[in-house]
């Protein structure tokens, strides 16, 4: 089980390998907010490659509504920039809350 630290926000790499690992296991949960990713022709599939194989390029930051440190990562997914903002939340799993081509 992925542990995701509490106290102090990870920084990139460790948000990153964080995310990969959360991904791989399975824990991972789609804000309803994503719809509108459904509406941009992204599907889950690119989602979770984005999350398996990108690079996070925002230091995470603390997101008290979603109970976690949010950040984003980036990945070339179809051709294009894909970048997925991500809450990695204190419940030891990732909350994937919108998706879009930069």
């Amino acid at each position: 089980m992925t542990v995701i630290p509490m106290m102090k926000p990870p920084n990139k790499r460790e948000a990153q390998d964080i995310i990969r690992k959360l991904a791989a296991e399975g824990q991972v949960f789609f804000h309803p907010h994503i719809r509108k990713a459904k509406r941009r022709k992204i599907t889950t599939l690119q989602i979770l490659n984005c999350l398996k194989k990108g690079q996070v390029d925002e230091e995470p930051t603390q997101n008290f509504s979603h109970k976690g440190w949010q950040t984003a990562i980036v990945a070339q997914i179809a051709g294009a920039r894909l970048r997925v903002v991500v809450c990695l939340r204190w419940s030891q799993d990732a909350l994937v809350i919108t998706a879009y081509y930069d």
